[in-house]
């Protein structure tokens, strides 16, 4: 992929316009620019050239679209991008072992996985800043804070690197299961290595 389709969807991704627009738009059937600018609030005139630019760097996509008198309204939806079916989509089980993507996806898919991670990095970051925004109002918002991140810098051989992605992997699967409690909330995780 080239530099400048990975500059082009790091500038897309940062846009807090084309965010919102992405994240409203994160439904299977799609919704139209009214709606689209119903719900974030912009104007449907400041509307038209972030959603092309969207479509062509395929961050959306439309839909479907539909006759209404001489005109054609289209549908559009960022709902591949939101990684509804998991990681499944992109691992494969064959290839891998844990949860590494296999080295064959990733080079035909370069630019899905680029914008996999750039907007999952992007999300964290808007979370992360509301989150300490509401937190400088008011110290007592730091019970209810849910975006954290664990860095760290480890060296370890190749079979240790399987085994750590396989464990989070498998501690990331048990979570779920093994939670007993009610008050339920999605949560997100992105896992990564370099």
């Amino acid at each position: 992929m080239a530099a400048n389709i990975v500059s082009q969807l790091a500038r897309a991704l940062a846009d807090e316009k084309n965010i919102k627009i992405i994240k409203t738009t994160n439904v299977q059937d799609g919704i139209n620019i009214k709606e689209i600018s119903k719900k974030t609030g912009i104007p449907t005139s400041q509307l038209y050239y972030p959603i092309k630019k969207l479509v062509d760097l395929e961050l959306i996509e439309i839909v479907r679209s539909e006759h209404i008198k001489n005109l054609q309204e289209y549908y559009y939806s960022s709902f591949k991008l939101n990684d509804h079916n998991g990681a499944s989509s992109i691992i494969d089980d064959d290839k891998i072992n844990g949860l590494n993507m296999s080295a064959d996806w990733a080079a035909e898919h370069t630019e899905e996985l680029v914008k996999m991670f750039l907007y999952g990095t992007q999300l964290f970051i808007d979370s992360a800043t509301k989150e300490i925004n509401e937190y400088k109002k008011d110290s007592s918002y730091f019970d209810k804070i849910k975006t954290g991140g664990v860095f760290s810098t480890l060296k370890l051989s190749q079979e240790a690197q399987k085994k750590l992605f396989a464990d989070i992997y498998k501690l990331l699967n048990e979570a779920e299961e093994k939670d007993q409690g009610t008050d339920k909330e999605e949560i997100n995780f992105m896992v990564q290595k370099w």
